[in-house]
């Protein structure tokens, strides 16, 4: 396991605010020169505990889509066939493996209704389904409970 520091952990905290954040700005912001806050990031990727720098959809693309949460279970894919399947569909947000008797849930984003029973339509050769529309999102933290 990796050890890191606190500085580690408020570079991590100032890129899952912002992913697109400079080396520069995040520099000024931890009091530390440009290449060690380099060095720190591309260590921190090295070691896995950064995966990828990504973004977050802002609300106007989401209300101008419909996002649903669907629980799958009793699969006939396997873990990985599921992962591997759900990887390559562009509709998909998030993908979880589960415990218990919902053995994944997805988070995805339709255009409209129609084409969200298409998707789901598909989705039925993988396992039984439920789902649920997101009607409004309040609370979104990241994994120090602070909200985004």
């Amino acid at each position: 396991m990796i050890k890191m520091d606190e500085v580690d952990n408020e570079i991590l905290s100032l890129l899952k605010k912002d992913a697109r954040m400079s080396i520069v700005a995040i520099s000024k912001e931890v009091n530390m020169s440009r290449p060690s806050v380099k060095e720190r990031i591309e260590r921190l990727v090295e070691n896995g505990v950064i995966d990828q720098f990504t973004i977050k959809l802002g609300k106007k693309f989401r209300e101008e889509k419909i996002c649903f949460f669907t629980e799958i279970s009793d699969c006939r894919f396997s873990a990985e066939e599921a992962l591997n399947y759900f990887k390559g569909e562009p509709s998909v947000l998030e993908f979880y493996i589960l415990s218990g008797t919902v053995e994944y849930f997805v988070k995805a984003v339709a255009p409209n209704i129609d084409e969200m029973k298409v998707i789901l339509g598909k989705w039925k050769k993988i396992g039984k389904i439920k789902s649920s529309i997101i009607l409004e999102e309040y609370i979104q933290t990241d994994n120090d409970g602070k909200e985004m």
